[in-house]
């Protein structure tokens, strides 16, 4: 009888696998030191980074220096404005801008905006976050949804303890870790537009330590054609659409043998050869012609 018992015990026990926690996810994700699910898009090259204005020595190069030493004074009227125009249409995920209320006092931003459109005509309010007095990284995810909808963002002041210990139980839900293969949501933009809309104490100008552009990793977009910010080449449209053309009499190339689909070079080259032997047909076609022709001609003589 225990045999039996102890036996039907160890078919009963079965391994579960730890379950993925979203917060842990979107917390790696928002790790802005962490680049295995992100890149900084931001940096791309054709990038244009432009401010409503700035005070000598705290421009564009301090907003964007790793040293959080350095800043972006602004040296004007509100809204402060940050203008960030991409050569080309960027899948972008999420922005972190590091705030300092410690250090900067009443240039501390508490009110932020950030519009996204094609072009300065259409821009449109995507996220915005208010603020008591920050510290730290703030996040703004650029995922459809509410204006107001700050579920997904993390900051860097919250508590360590809970994370972890909400890492160790694991989620309830069940979720898979779509982080770990830097599966994430965002909006394909040329132009993003980060306002300042008050200050803390209510400050005239702005201090921000720093800004990043976040996107989603080249290798993800590339890997998935569904991603928002995959997109496919000319060669592989071309590839996908052409079917593979046969030629009487061409011998086959090793890619349709193989069953791959023909290249365009390929292709023309196919076309160029066929061509060329219907004109040496064409041409010996006539050239027999032209000798029968001139026969006839030699007997209507002799007649």
């Amino acid at each position: 009888m225990e045999r039996d018992a102890e036996a039907s015990t160890s078919r009963g026990a079965t391994h579960t696998p730890p379950r993925s926690n979203p917060r842990k996810r979107s917390r790696r994700n928002y790790d802005v030191e962490d680049r295995t699910t992100k890149t900084d898009v931001g940096s791309a090259p054709g990038t244009s980074w432009t401010l409503s204005s700035y005070k000598p020595g705290s421009g564009v190069g301090e907003l964007r220096s790793a040293d959080l030493s350095k800043l972006w004074q602004s040296d004007g009227s509100q809204p402060h404005l940050i203008n960030i125009q991409f050569a080309r249409r960027t899948c972008v995920t999420h922005l972190s801008i590091f705030l300092d209320v410690k250090q900067d006092d009443s240039y501390t931003p508490t009110k932020i905006s950030v519009k996204a459109g094609t072009n300065y005509h259409d821009l449109t309010l995507v996220r915005q976050r208010t603020f008591e007095a920050p510290q730290g990284w703030k996040h703004f995810s650029m995922t459809p949804g509410s204006v107001d909808a700050v579920l997904n963002e993390e900051d860097e002041e919250e508590g360590e303890g809970e994370e972890e210990e909400a890492g160790a139980t694991g989620g309830a839900d069940g979720e898979s870790d779509d982080d770990e293969d830097g599966a994430t949501e965002g909006i394909r933009v040329w132009l993003i537009q980060v306002c300042i809309l008050a200050n803390h104490l209510n400050g005239k100008d702005t201090h921000i330590r720093r800004l990043i552009v976040f996107g989603p990793k080249p290798s993800t977009a590339a890997a998935n054609p569904h991603y928002p910010g995959a997109k496919r080449s000319a060669s592989s449209s071309l590839a996908q659409s052409m079917p593979p053309h046969k030629t009487r009499g061409a011998p086959a190339s090793s890619g349709t043998a193989n069953g791959h689909h023909v290249t365009l070079a390929q292709l023309l080259a196919v076309q160029a050869a066929s061509s060329g032997e219907a004109e040496e047909a064409e041409d010996e076609s006539a050239a027999g012609l032209g000798q029968r022709r001139s026969g006839l001609s030699l007997f209507g003589n002799i007649r």
